[in-house]
């Protein structure tokens, strides 16, 4: 019986936790969505039909925290799907200021931003969409680098072959017990004798 109370008041006080986290998350905001602070359920998180008139590309823009002259929709047509979610700059966690003041260092964003699309690709610890912006060299010289190394390796080789020309310190051949006469399937009483070397004694 008294297994059984207890379990009813967990219960209960389970549920009113859950009613008290719901509406501290309604009225405080602290649910987790970063463009839409209303959210509670992930169906929330689905953007509307894409705007088609002015007054519609308003309260799309107020919806997502966004000035009207800031708001551009993706193109229907080329990125299906989108409805009307803002297309912003694409900028990596990696591509952000270290000292800078950022909610969430891990993603490089703060609370209630408006996240790219992608956003989930460009975590401190994955793809960098920037890194062109940051790089001291351009893709083409790279690119240009890697495959003169490689290639002129590849002809470094095929010289030396081709000329005979040793790139390696000359050993002889590895030496077996038995040669591997065994092993190859050969007779053991046929197995010649082979001497590698002698131990002569001092004269």
């Amino acid at each position: 019986m008294a297994a059984l109370s207890s379990g009813r008041w967990f219960s209960k006080c389970r549920h009113k936790a859950l009613i008290l986290a719901l509406r501290l998350g309604q009225s405080s905001r602290l649910i987790t969505s970063t463009a839409r602070s209303s959210a509670v359920w992930n169906r929330d998180w689905v953007p509307g039909p894409y705007p088609k008139t002015q007054a519609e590309r308003a309260a799309a823009a107020e919806k997502y925290g966004l000035r009207v002259e800031d708001y551009q929709p993706y193109n229907p047509d080329e990125d299906p799907g989108y409805g009307d979610y803002p297309k912003v700059k694409w900028i990596g966690a990696e591509a952000r200021d270290p000292y800078d003041d950022i909610d969430y260092p891990h993603t490089g964003t703060n609370y209630k931003e408006v996240l790219h699309v992608r956003a989930d690709q460009s975590v401190s610890d994955r793809y960098n969409p920037s890194w062109e912006d940051q790089s001291y060299f351009s893709t083409r010289f790279m690119l240009t680098v890697f495959l003169s190394i490689y290639f002129g390796g590849m002809a470094l080789q095929a010289l030396c072959e081709y000329f005979d020309i040793r790139t390696h310190m000359p050993a002889m051949p590895k030496q077996y017990p038995d040669h591997l006469w065994v092993q190859r399937g050969k007779d053991r009483e046929k197995m010649p004798t082979v001497t590698h070397y002698t131990f002569e004694p001092d004269s």
